[in-house]
């Protein structure tokens, strides 16, 4: 396993999102002084050799009239199979039940952002993980793993949009998608059955993972996979193995793992076959950064001195398949780097 470390010029980073194109590494996160602080943007890095820099930022705000003192958040790469010009969504908002979802279309070079599109109010579009490119009825669909997120609950649905170019419409949504006890069940992440059915998983804050398929008329249920109420990411390689990238213990982000799924039962409910592969057990100081900062940091409601909240994690992992056919993961790194193993 091979790792590489990337240390962005911000003081906090987090939620990355890895996609491939053209053979080229495509890297997205939200950086700035804190999360949820109002210098933050989205950043990233195109290519393994680039550096870091905004991808959506003080320009994108200066040209497209986005909001100067708003945070910017959980950035999601589409990158169509077929080609076309790479999507980025992202949200921007003082706070999630704030937000308001944004797409982003680059330049066929990636050197710039040729237009931003606010979708339409209440809808989310993908809010964590990359969504899936399909053909029904003979059209080009995006389908988004969305969510919602307020201080009373929580709720998940699944949104379509046609595809055309870099521009999308939506046609419709699944009923919202919710848990029996707790705050609810958030950010599906999207794979499909060998069916060709829409599946997914998704985060809790009941310390399991919940599952559902589109043809179940039960909607989300509970599975045995043990989840601290961390962000997680699913995967099917070209083999048609299924990949799960989580936290599997119910209290901690760490460790970081991978871990082989199988369908069981009538309803496909997942199950943790085996374990691929440890990412991280420890989160440990990097050479020359601060890892514990205390600064002023402006929030949209006013500022606050205290240190950055920095937590020992290694979390919210994004799964690619390499052009080699390899696995490689991005994720959040003691909040301070974004780091990417390869398997």
């Amino acid at each position: 396993m091979q790792y590489e470390t990337i240390i962005p010029p911000t003081l906090s980073c987090h939620a990355a999102s890895l996609a491939y194109r053209d053979g080229e590494q495509l890297l997205a996160w939200f950086g700035g002084t804190a999360e949820g602080s109002c210098d933050c943007r989205i950043w990233g890095r195109i290519g393994r050799g680039g550096r870091p820099r905004q991808l959506v930022g003080d320009r994108e705000i200066a040209v497209f009239g986005l909001l100067p003192d708003e945070p910017m958040w959980n950035p999601v790469w589409a990158v169509s199979p077929s080609g076309g010009k790479p999507m980025l969504f992202f949200r921007q908002g003082s706070f999630c039940d704030r937000w308001h979802a944004f797409v982003a279309v680059f330049d066929d070079r990636m050197d710039r952002v040729e237009s931003v599109a606010a979708l339409p109010a209440g809808l989310n579009g993908p809010v964590k993980c990359r969504p899936l490119h399909r053909t029904e009825g003979g059209r080009k669909v995006l389908v988004c793993g969305a969510s919602s997120e307020t201080r009373h609950g929580w709720s998940a649905y699944i949104e379509r949009y046609l595809v055309d170019g870099g521009r999308l419409d939506e046609i419709g949504s699944t009923r919202r998608l919710t848990a029996p006890y707790g705050r609810g069940v958030i950010q599906p992440a999207l794979f499909e059955l060998p069916s060709g059915e829409v599946s997914a998983l998704m985060r809790s804050d009941s310390g399991l993972l919940w599952s559902w398929r589109e043809s179940s008329p039960e909607g989300a249920v509970p599975t045995g996979i043990r989840n601290p109420n961390s962000a997680i990411d699913v995967l099917r390689l070209g083999d048609g193995q299924l990949l799960l990238a989580y936290n599997p213990l119910p209290t901690d982000r760490l460790p970081l793992e991978i871990a082989r799924l199988e369908l069981k039962g009538p309803g496909f409910v997942p199950e943790v076959a085996e374990t691929v592969a440890s990412l991280e057990t420890m989160v440990s100081g990097l050479e020359g950064v601060d890892m514990y900062p205390s600064v002023a940091v402006a929030y949209p409601g006013g500022v606050l001195n205290r240190p950055i909240a920095l937590t020992p994690e290694a979390s919210y992992p994004s799964m690619a398949q390499t052009p080699d056919g390899s696995l490689a993961c991005a994720y959040t790194y003691g909040r301070r780097a974004i780091r990417v193993a390869c398997l």
